[in-house]
C-alpha cells in the first residue's frame, strides 16, 4: 500500500502595528514564529511604508472597511496620553477586515511582545473544537492577546457587531465592564454574555492541558515588567499570579524554553508575553 504523508495546514498569524517603524521586540516576535514553523504565513497590518523578509505586509487603507473606519473616529479613550488602550481596540476590527481579505478560516494573533515557542501543528488539534474567539485570560474580568486564535468569520463579525454598540453607547457599556472600558474587559464582559463567541485558553495545568498558554503572568515572573519591576515579579490579582504566590506552580526555563511545574510535572508554555519587550533573552 502507498504510504500516506500528513496532509500540511497552512497556518496564519496576523500583527497589528501603526504609528511608528516597527520596534525590535515585534521583529523577534516574527523572527519566533519563523524560528518554530517555517512554513507559518505571517501578515502585518500596518500604515507604515516598510518591508520585513518573510511577512506579508497588509497596508491598513487596502483593507480598512466602513465600520472600522467609523471605530477609528471613536471618542473613547480618545484625550488618554496613553495611545494603546485606542490602538487594541482598533485592532480587532482591523484583524477582521483582514480575515476577510485573505479569505482565510482563521488566524493566531498575539501582541507584539509575545514570543513563540512551538510549531501550531502540536496545539492546533486542541483548539480547533471551537469557531469563536479562543483567548487567554489575564483574570475573571480581563481577557488579554497574549495568545488568540480567531475563528469562523461569522462569529469574527459577531464580536465586532457588539464592540461596536458598546463603543458608541456608553450606558450599554457600562453593564460590560468593571471599572476601565478597555479591550480586556470589554471582551471579558462579551464572553459572560455570549460564550458561543469567545472562550479562553488553557493557562494552569490540569490533567486535560497538555499545552498551556501565557496572558502575561509568565512572561512577567521570567521577564519582569517594562515598569521596572525585576524577574520573579507577580500580582496575586492575576490568575497565574495567585496560583503562584500560593506555590502551587512555578515558571521556569529548560533548555531555551518555557514550562510550567506543578506537582513535579512539566508542562510546555507554547508562548511567553515578554512585558519587559527584553526579548532577544528569550530568543533561542
Amino acid at each position: 500500500m502507498p504510504c500516506l504523508q500528513k496532509r500540511y495546514r497552512l497556518s496564519y498569524y496576523i500583527y497589528y502595528h501603526t504609528g511608528q517603524e516597527p520596534p525590535e521586540y515585534l521583529l523577534d516576535s516574527i523572527q519566533s514564529i519563523k524560528n518554530v514553523e517555517i512554513k507559518a504565513n505571517i501578515s502585518l497590518i500596518t500604515d507604515q511604508n516598510i518591508m520585513i523578509d518573510g511577512v506579508n505586509i497588509i497596508p491598513v487603507e487596502k483593507i480598512i472597511s466602513k465600520q472600522s473606519k467609523s471605530i477609528m473616529k471613536m471618542k473613547l479613550f480618545k484625550k488618554d496620553v496613553n495611545p494603546l488602550w485606542q490602538a487594541s481596540i482598533f485592532r480587532i476590527f482591523l484583524i477582521r477586515d483582514a480575515i476577510k481579505f485573505l479569505d482565510i478560516s482563521s488566524c493566531y494573533h498575539f501582541d507584539s511582545d509575545v514570543l513563540l515557542f512551538m510549531d501550531s501543528s502540536e496545539f492546533e488539534p486542541t483548539i480547533s473544537d471551537f469557531d469563536g474567539l479562543y483567548i487567554t485570560p489575564c483574570n475573571k474580568n480581563e481577557y488579554v492577546f497574549g495568545f488568540s486564535r480567531f475563528g469562523s468569520l461569522a462569529k469574527t463579525e459577531a464580536i465586532c457587531k457588539i464592540l461596536y454598540k458598546l463603543i458608541f453607547n456608553p450606558f450599554l457599556r457600562y453593564f460590560y465592564y468593571v471599572d476601565m472600558p478597555n479591550e480586556m474587559q470589554l471582551l471579558a464582559g462579551i464572553a459572560k454574555r455570549k460564550p458561543e463567541l469567545i472562550k479562553t485558553l488553557n493557562i494552569i495545568p490540569s490533567k486535560e492541558a497538555n499545552f498551556l498558554f501565557d496572558p502575561s503572568s509568565y512572561g512577567q515572573y521570567l521577564g519582569g515588567t517594562h515598569a521596572g519591576h525585576q524577574p520573579g515579579f507577580t500580582q496575586k490579582s492575576h490568575i497565574i499570579g495567585e496560583q503562584i504566590i500560593n506555590e502551587n506552580i512555578t515558571p521556569l526555563m529548560i533548555e531555551d524554553k518555557p514550562y510550567v511545574l506543578r506537582d513535579g510535572e512539566k508542562y510546555p508554555l507554547i508562548n511567553l508575553h515578554i512585558h519587559s519587550k527584553k526579548t532577544k533573552l528569550f530568543l533561542k
